[in-house]
Formats: C-alpha cells, sequence, structure tokens
C-alpha cells in the first residue's frame, strides 16, 4: 500500500509542476523533494523522469479516452453527437487542469524536441479517436468522406485553444457556449 501512495504521490505532484513551469524546466530533484520520497523510489515505479512522464499521460489519455467515448456514441445526429463530445472534453478538461495544461504544452512542442515522442502516441490515439467518429458520419455526411483527418486536426485545435481560455478564465462553460462552440466549428463564419 505505501508503493502504490508514493507512486501516486510523485505522479500527482509531478503533473502539478510540469503543467506549472514545464517539464524540462523541472528536474527529479524537485519532483522527488516536492513528493516527500527518495529518487530510488521514482526510479523503482517510474525507471526516469521520461517514464513519469509516459506514465502520467498514459493515465491521462485513458481517462480521456474513455471520458470522450461514453460521451459520444455517434447515432446518426451530427450535431447532438457533438455537443455531447465537446462538453465532456472541456469538462474533462476542467477537472483535470494540471494534466490539460500539460497535455497541451507538450503536444505544441516541435517533433525534434526530445520529450515529443512521449507525448505522439498519445496525441495519435486521440486524433484516431476524432478522424472515427467522422468516419462514423460518412455515411450521413457523404460530404465528409476524405476529409476526416483534417476535420479531426481542426476540431482538436478548436478544442484545446477553447481548453487554455476555459483554465484561464476566459470562457465560461455552459450549454450556450458549447452550442455556439459546435455552430461555429460545423457552420463556420456564415453563423455569425
Amino acid at each position: 500500500m505505501e508503493h502504490e501512495t508514493n507512486k501516486d504521490r510523485l505522479r500527482q505532484t509531478a503533473e502539478r509542476l510540469f503543467a506549472a513551469r514545464g517539464y524540462d524546466a523541472v528536474g527529479i530533484r524537485e519532483v522527488v523533494e516536492t513528493a516527500g520520497v527518495t529518487k530510488p523510489t521514482l526510479y523503482y515505479h517510474f525507471g526516469s523522469k521520461q517514464g513519469l512522464l509516459d506514465a502520467i499521460f498514459a493515465g491521462h489519455y485513458q481517462q480521456l479516452l474513455a471520458v470522450l467515448g461514453d460521451a459520444s456514441g455517434y447515432d446518426g445526429d451530427l450535431l447532438k453527437t457533438m455537443k455531447q463530445l465537446v462538453t465532456a472534453y472541456l469538462t474533462y478538461a476542467g477537472a483535470h487542469a494540471d494534466t490539460s495544461y500539460l497535455q497541451l504544452a507538450m503536444t505544441y512542442l516541435p517533433i525534434s524536441h526530445g520529450s515529443a515522442s512521449i507525448i505522439t502516441p498519445y496525441a495519435q490515439q486521440l486524433q484516431q479517436f476524432f478522424v472515427d467518429l467522422f468516419t462514423a458520419a460518412v455515411p450521413e455526411h457523404g460530404n465528409l468522406r476524405g476529409h476526416e483527418q483534417v476535420l479531426a486536426l481542426s476540431l482538436l485545435g478548436v478544442l484545446n485553444n477553447h481548453v487554455i481560455l476555459l483554465l484561464n478564465g476566459k470562457v465560461p462553460l455552459t450549454e450556450q457556449s458549447v452550442e455556439s462552440l459546435v455552430k461555429q466549428y460545423m457552420y463556420g463564419i456564415y453563423v455569425l
């Protein structure tokens, strides 16, 4: 039980520190001292600082994808599905601010950055989730065929920007704000 407590404490401490100052700016020493454990404890549970980051993202993306999967069962009504999906994404981000900040900071790193390789497979899983959603809508919305990838990426860009605004208190998370965001995404400038 003590091992699990230390493991959780390390993960939570690292999430908070990495989100606040950036992964590269926080050293192992600071993580273990703040968590109140030793370096060997970190190495035992995670192998390295990168292993710790990987564990954070593994848990984060598993939860996020489960939440999105529960919220977005496509039943032929794309507008309804999009509202449910956007609400779930933003609600999850609001409830997991540290990991969401960290996710966004790491998502937009240059691919050549050493840490980018840690988040890339998780980011690709999230992108594929959105591609699959648009692919499922193709039978009712044939105009989406062949555009699933760009639609997924553009939706993620809109959502990620909105997450930053939400977490920084610039926009609220309300039914009205979700509806406005979804309509803006789906119909563009013609609905303003």
